[in-house]
């Protein structure tokens, strides 16, 4: 799905694998659609609890000791903020698979190492109107965990005594039933 990050920007590749490995358990109907929004909003607030003081690529080069949910969720986060745009953007047409597919298209597989930086460049490329490196630019040096909690709440992920419940009646939730849709269901 990505090339090989260097060490300072995996927390990319791994908030991207952390992000879909709920949603296409979901779509393949492996998961509830709860349970993939419940499993996706533990770990985001996991990743807002872990390491409060460092920014992702802070906490990346520092290892995954203490910092494991950081490095994971951050890019988790911008994974779901992207999604977003892209479908709100296109009125649905588009989305982080359908980039992913023509970076995949262009640039897969690559033998070298990338930057985030690059590959969010990259990512923009197929855009009309840059997304990925605004995030990078507002998240990655960042010591404040992305504050994913209204985007969340507007795509009905609301949250109530631990356990997720999805409001069909929230502004983007015909968004978020898109992002976790089933194959049997397109």
């Amino acid at each position: 799905m990505l090339p090989y990050l260097d060490s300072e920007q995996r927390w990319i590749s791994e908030g991207f694998a952390q992000y879909y490995q709920n949603v296409l358990l979901a779509r393949a109907g492996q998961y509830s659609t709860e349970d993939a929004w419940q499993n996706i909003q533990e770990g985001l607030e996991r990743g807002r609890k872990s390491a409060p003081g460092l920014s992702p690529n802070a906490a990346a080069v520092r290892g995954i000791g203490d910092t494991r949910m950081k490095v994971y969720c951050s890019g988790a986060a911008l994974a779901l903020m992207a999604d977003v745009e892209l479908r709100q953007r296109s009125a649905g047409r588009d989305s982080l698979d359908t980039v992913l597919g023509e970076f995949e298209h262009c640039c897969l597989p690559s033998a070298r190492t990338w930057s985030g930086i690059e590959l969010f460049s990259k990512l923009d490329e197929f855009l009309e109107q840059p997304i990925f490196m605004p995030l990078y630019r507002q998240h990655a040096d960042a010591n404040a965990f992305p504050d994913v909690r209204p985007l969340l709440e507007k795509l009905g992920v609301l949250l109530e005594d631990g356990k997720v419940r999805l409001d069909d009646s929230a502004s983007l939730a015909t968004l978020r039933q898109g992002i976790t849709r089933t194959a049997t269901t397109h």
